[in-house]
């Protein structure tokens, strides 16, 4: 099968959850209706640690684990640019601005393939999962004190700021992942899982307000569109959110899945994304991963989605 429905996957956003003084609301009350608070069970996150832990396949060899020094924090999000030409398609990567790009933003890459890594071990070392809970509570906690990635964002264009907001987007993502790989560990701290959390409810903030159009300015279109941007924005506000039991961000999440599905036409593709010229079967993946993370958030979290949809 071709059409949407295959990406689907039989659902369709309805949000159901109150959005208790949210003034994303006001945007979102057309759509989705009157919404009654309901009691409802904590929500989950896109994976189950627990069972990926127990599926995974033991590399164990009793070994210590080794953990490496943190990853200093980004902290100026300042003065952050594009690093694509001039071309209509932005499909032509500048492979200058591209350098000074990676520079910039290097320590962020860092501590993304640093949790990535940190995440493998966890699953296949078990006697060792302490440690590396210990080891990635730390890493983390040292970015979380010193606010990493909230500093500077305003201090852009428009084209700077959204690029400034999705290095945060992304990092936060991968951050989130992590933390919810070992956030149940009991070498996790009350203390320090309550200042991470903190810190993640903070940069998913910040996406929130990039992706959430004010009723009292007039952006440039290409920043209210749904695209692969807003997907991932709506994958990691939602993920933030599981962490945090927060219904609001998980409520933004569902709607940016909507969003998403209702771009879907009856071939399966996202015709935003063709557009990206040779960059457009990167873009239509990345899209779509993206909303496969919802989709898995809102399964996990037992939405029910409209028939006709």
């Amino acid at each position: 099968m071709s059409r949407r429905s295959n990406l689907r996957i039989g659902i369709t956003a309805v949000l159901r959850r109150g959005m208790r003084g949210a003034p994303i609301l006001l945007l979102l009350a057309p759509l989705t209706g009157a919404c009654a608070l309901q009691q409802r069970p904590p929500l989950r996150y896109s994976f189950d640690p627990a069972a990926a832990a127990a599926f995974a396949a033991s590399q164990d060899k009793g070994k210590a684990y080794r953990c490496r020094r943190a990853t200093g924090p980004m902290r100026d999000m300042s003065g952050l640019f594009k690093f694509y030409g001039k071309d209509r398609e932005q499909a032509q990567v500048d492979r200058s601005a591209m350098r000074r790009y990676s520079d910039r933003v290097r320590n962020s890459e860092t501590l993304k393939r640093r949790l990535l890594e940190m995440e493998v071990a966890y699953l296949h070392r078990p006697s060792q999962r302490d440690a590396i809970a210990r080891c990635m509570v730390a890493q983390l906690r040292s970015w979380a004190d010193a606010d990493a990635m909230l500093q500077g964002v305003d201090e852009n264009d428009s084209t700077g700021r959204r690029q400034a907001v999705l290095v945060a987007m992304w990092t936060g993502f991968a951050a989130a992942n992590g933390f919810a790989m070992i956030g149940d560990s009991p070498a996790v701290q009350d203390t320090d899982r309550q200042v991470i959390l903190d810190w993640l409810g903070e940069l998913a903030d910040l996406v929130g307000d990039e992706f959430t159009p004010r009723l009292d300015t007039n952006p440039a279109r290409w920043l209210t569109l749904a695209t692969n941007q807003s997907f991932w924005a709506g994958a990691m506000i939602g993920s933030v959110a599981a962490l945090r039991d927060d219904e609001r961000g998980f409520d933004r999440a569902m709607y940016e899945l909507r969003r998403g599905l209702d771009q879907i036409d009856d071939t399966g593709a996202l015709p935003r994304e063709l557009r990206r010229g040779q960059r457009a079967l990167h873009y239509q993946s990345s899209a779509a991963t993206a909303l496969a993370i919802l989709i898995a958030l809102a399964d996990r979290n037992g939405e029910r989605f409209a028939k006709a949809d």
